[in-house]
């Protein structure tokens, strides 16, 4: 079986804009975990990223600040709000 067969998938992409690695959301109650990321690569180390960097690292550099999100769609929701100096820890503890 796929490992994210059923799951809304999230490019997670590096500082300069390349997916590096996936993030799968549960669709289904049953489903877990809920988030599933692919796994560790030499290219793709989760405690390394910061998710949508490459989005918003113009506006974190003019704000002098981030404001940082638990979620993916936390990300999602904070940019189309307009609040472009966001980013998520890719490693959750």
């Amino acid at each position: 079986m796929d490992r994210f067969r059923g799951r809304l998938m999230i490019p997670i992409c590096r500082e300069s804009g390349s997916i590096v690695a996936f993030g799968g959301r549960a669709m289904l109650p049953d489903q877990v975990p809920k988030y599933l990321n692919s796994p560790e690569t030499p290219i793709y180390s989760k405690s390394r990223m910061l998710y949508g960097l490459h989005l918003s690292k113009g506006a974190i550099r003019t704000a002098g600040q981030a404001v940082i999100v638990e979620g993916y769609f936390d990300f999602a929701q904070a940019w189309q709000g307009g609040v472009k100096a966001v980013v998520r820890p890719a490693a959750r503890r």
